[in-house]
């Protein structure tokens, strides 16, 4: 079966996420943003391995709000963070594992 989202709420620091298989996960905000898994916040691999990381942004109160969010293609969600950032494309298998924490 393939895995897809119902429903989305948002809180002042939670995210619920309900499954198409009916099951839900309930994610801090601040383990999502810190869990972003764009190429600025974990880095990027070259074709031999290198990982190049780009300076770590500073974090203040406005970087764990999400303002909004829109679903990529079949497999993800991305989020629009208050204080600008956009770039993580979280797949669900990510926001499960993110869940079970």
């Amino acid at each position: 079966m393939h895995l897809s989202i119902k429903t989305v709420s948002i809180f002042a620091s939670d995210i619920i996420i309900a499954w198409s298989n009916g099951t839900r996960n309930y994610i801090p905000l601040r383990s999502l943003r810190l869990a972003c898994p764009c190429a600025g916040c974990c880095g990027e691999k070259d074709a031999l391995e290198n990982v190049f990381v780009g300076q770590t942004p500073a974090l203040d109160e406005a970087s764990f709000k999400v303002v909004s969010y829109e679903g990529v293609g079949l497999y993800g969600m991305r989020f629009f963070w208050k204080d600008g950032h956009s770039d993580g494309l979280y797949t669900f298998k990510l926001l499960v594992s993110l869940g079970k924490k």
